[in-house]
């Protein structure tokens, strides 16, 4: 079983070529069922002598079939004309019939040019008969076919009988192109056929790959799992080890929350700070006060809500005989890496003396950052 298998992997194509022979007594059938499975050509099984389709469906299963036609209702003629043959050189050989009526087969041998026809009522009634009783016809040829064409044929140990079925099969595996009836649904056929074979064997072998790939994750995950419970046993405690990390990730939070709300000046010298915001003051500009950590709702003219005071700030209040002189310093103080903002929350200019009350906040960035 598992060897068929591996057979069917490698792209096994199996067909069973039929010859029917027509004379004055009747039909006469022999048949050969093959396979081909790479470079490995195996007689599946043979059948001699046999008088009717009946007898023929009673000894080989359901299949594709390539039928080889001889006898009495084939006409073979050859044709003087050279190169390809052509609808001219068909009609000046069988000038007298309907092409609609007879299916043709066009053949070269030996350089040569061959047109056989046979009637085809006679060929859809075959047909017509083998497609009820399950067989699926994928090539038809006309005349007999010499088992010298076959590549090794002197290996192949056959009975004379068998060589126009055996040579019909074997040329539709290997060649997977046949000197058959001129038929487009036929041609169809034919190609679905080697269509499908491709198919299955590519979903043979996703199949495969599935099966491999799967195999590969099991294996994978059954060394981590023997990792992680090794793991696990080595560390009993693992649990109670991350409860104690978070808890105390929670403590030293709530103590950096708590040196913040305590002033904590952010590691800044602010009396450096100072020096250098008051030298690039504007001489236009008269300070009136500059604190470090103000009460914020205490710079806001008239306010009277609750006070509250922020870190790492600088609050300025003075007086600037121009607009332009504020913009300039807020332009150079934001030019600043240690000033993350510089914002004016109160402007109000004097009409009596053409100055104004100007009240700046300062957002410093933290020097441990």
């Amino acid at each position: 079983m598992l060897k068929d298998f591996f057979s069917h992997i490698k792209g096994t194509k199996t067909v069973t070529g039929l010859e029917i022979h027509k004379d004055e007594s009747g039909l006469v059938l022999h048949a050969c069922k093959i396979s081909l499975t790479g470079e490995k050509l195996k007689i599946e099984q043979t059948g001699t002598d046999m008088k009717n389709t009946i007898h023929f469906t009673k000894q080989f299963k359901t299949s594709h079939l390539v039928l080889c036609l001889t006898g009495k209702w084939i006409v073979t003629k050859k044709s003087e004309a050279s190169g390809e043959i052509n609808q001219q050189a068909i009609n000046s050989l069988f000038p007298n019939i309907d092409s609609q009526d007879f299916y043709l087969q066009l053949s070269n041998k030996e350089d040569r040019n061959y047109v056989s026809i046979i009637r085809r009522q006679e060929v859809d009634d075959l047909t017509r008969q083998f497609s009820l009783l399950g067989y699926e016809i994928i090539a038809i040829m006309l005349g007999p076919v010499s088992g010298d064409e076959i590549i090794g044929s002197e290996e192949v140990q056959l009975d004379e009988k068998l060589l126009p079925a055996f040579t019909s099969a074997f040329q539709l595996l290997l060649q997977r192109e046949v000197p058959g009836v001129v038929d487009d649904e036929m041609e169809k056929k034919r190609i679905n056929f080697f269509a499908a074979v491709r198919f299955k064997h590519l979903m043979l072998w996703s199949a495969c790959l599935l099966i491999f790939l799967y195999s590969v994750n099991l294996l994978v995950d059954n060394h981590y799992s023997a990792l992680g419970q090794k793991a696990q046993n080595e560390n009993k405690n693992t649990v109670t080890e991350v409860n104690k990390f978070r808890h105390q990730e929670r403590e030293i939070a709530e103590k950096i929350e708590l040196i913040k709300s305590g002033s904590w000046t952010g590691g800044l010298k602010f009396a450096f700070l100072i020096d250098r915001i008051l030298a690039m003051m504007p001489t236009g500009i008269r300070l009136r006060e500059i604190s470090v950590n103000p009460v914020i709702e205490s710079l806001r003219i008239g306010s009277s809500s609750s006070d509250s005071t922020r870190t790492k700030t600088i609050a300025i209040n003075g007086v600037s005989s121009e607009a332009g002189m504020v913009n300039n310093w807020i332009f150079a103080l934001k030019a600043n890496s240690w000033i993350e903002d510089c914002q004016i929350v109160n402007y109000a200019a004097k009409k009596e003396d053409q100055k104004a009350d100007f009240a700046l906040i300062l957002k410093l960035t933290d020097h441990e950052e």
